[in-house]
């Protein structure tokens, strides 16, 4: 190896000094620090050091390298990367015979971090051999011979996707949606849109999305505009087929109207846990599905999502929702799928006492229409101990109007419902009742007393 060194004289020229180092290829890879001595004519001397890196020893070669056919008559190579840390480029060299690869001068080279390369450059029917070398940082080219080979196509036209639609929303956006083309090598889809029929520039895409991607949602969308649109296949070579099979959706007026509170109740209760399962409906709204969320003395337990009729339930829920000892409020809330979230519903308002004889819940409305045969006044009740449970219906004289009896054991949860009728099965009249239901087990007994109402 010979290092030229320039010395800075007293003049201000420059010397330059060649100093040889012997036999470097037989020393080892490392670092090496060279004395210097300068004197100038008149023998004033100077002296410094420098250090130099010697590197002889070549990168691991490349592996799993492999040669596909593109359909756009180019060969496609592939490979994984060297696991030496100091790889600068790999070197591509490409022949038209076995082992016909001239070492001396790569055909192509692409940089590290890059693994494949797509040989465009090559003529149908021909068959081309290839050899993937790594290089390093400091000029080792490493030796290997792995060679693979592939005979160029005929160019094929790459095939259009197919069934393309497109879908305003109710957000004001547009769906595009698509049937994947059928060519192999497809890499991306280019979307190209107007706002004029046959308006594209299809020199520049307005959106691409990677293959395995059958739709893309257009958000960038003015209210009431028609656009147009068109989506070609791009493969991995770069080339673009050329179909221009047009789509238009007008862009709608986002929805911002909030869908009202849900109608909701208690659909089961386990008396001896406190856990309850609620359903319910929501209302109509343009934005269906809407998901509902349920909170407990205002804290969230949880969100469920209404099905295609508006029903839903906390079944799901676990470990579900417990009610607290004492006062207890739910309240359900419906956001629908654009975002718009509605209000609160009024809250249901329930008074748990695992430590008491009874509990009861009217999930019903408090009023019936006299004679009803679908809409009574619904008790639910429950007891923490087995007991024999009574339940009365007074009008406000007094007077006895129905009576029922029955003996409960704990965990389960028994309902009783009034149709408005009276001990005779004859309607009753319009007014205010009291409803008093006891529990009794053994010398301890537990009264609630409930107001409902009888309307013609």
């Amino acid at each position: 190896m010979k290092m030229d060194i320039r010395m800075d004289r007293v003049s201000r020229a420059y010397n330059v000094v060649s100093y040889l180092i012997s036999a470097v290829n037989a020393r080892s890879d490392g670092s090496y620090s060279i004395s210097l001595t300068a004197t100038d004519p008149v023998n004033n001397s100077a002296s410094s050091s420098l250090t130099l890196s010697l590197d002889n020893t070549f990168p691991s070669a490349p592996t799993n390298l492999s040669a596909t056919v593109l359909s756009g008559g180019g060969i496609k190579l592939t490979w994984t990367a060297s696991s030496s840390s100091d790889v600068s480029q790999y070197n591509i060299y490409r022949a038209t015979t076995s082992g016909g690869e001239n070492y001396t001068s790569p055909t192509y080279t692409v940089l590290v971090g890059t693994n494949s390369y797509n040989d465009t450059s090559t003529t149908a029917e021909v068959t081309y051999y290839y050899v993937v070398r790594a290089q390093d940082s400091a000029g080792n080219i490493e030796t290997n011979t792995n060679e693979v080979s592939a005979q160029a196509s005929i160019s094929t036209a790459l095939s259009a996707p197919t069934d393309l639609t497109a879908t305003p929303l109710v957000d004001g956006s547009i769906q595009l949606t698509w049937t994947a083309s059928s060519s192999s090598d497809v890499s991306q889809y280019n979307i190209y849109r107007a706002t004029t029929s046959g308006g594209q520039d299809y020199t520049s895409p307005t959106y691409t999305v990677l293959v395995g991607a059958n739709s893309y949602t257009d958000t960038s969308t003015t209210a009431e505009v028609t656009y147009y649109y068109v989506v070609r296949a791009q493969d991995s070579a770069g080339n673009i087929e050329t179909n221009t099979n047009e789509v238009s959706a007008t862009a709608g007026i986002p929805d911002t109207t909030a869908p009202p509170p849900p109608y909701f109740g208690i659909s089961s209760f386990d008396s001896t846990t406190g856990k309850i399962v609620i359903s319910g409906t929501t209302g109509a709204d343009a934005s269906q599905p809407q998901e509902v969320k349920i909170f407990l003395n205002d804290s969230s337990q949880g969100t469920t999502v209404a099905d295609a009729n508006g029903d839903f339930t906390t079944e799901n829920f676990t470990p579900g929702i417990i009610l607290v000892s004492g006062h207890n409020f739910i309240t359900v809330q419906a956001t629908d799928k654009v975002g718009n979230k509605g209000s609160f519903s009024a809250p249901l308002k329930l008074n748990y006492k695992p430590q008491n004889l009874l509990s009861i819940v009217i999930r019903s409305t408090h009023v019936v229409s006299s004679g009803s045969s679908t809409k009574p006044i619904k008790v639910f009740y429950s007891v923490s101990q087995s007991a024999l449970v009574t339940i009365c219906i007074y009008n406000l004289k007094g007077e006895l109007v129905k009576e029922w009896s029955q003996s409960v054991t704990p965990g389960g949860e028994p309902s009783w419902s009034w149709f408005g009728k009276n001990i005779y099965e004859e309607n009753v009249n319009n007014g205010v009742y009291i409803l008093r239901i006891t529990a009794r087990a053994g010398s301890e007994s537990e009264t609630v007393t409930k107001l409902v109402g009888v309307l013609r």
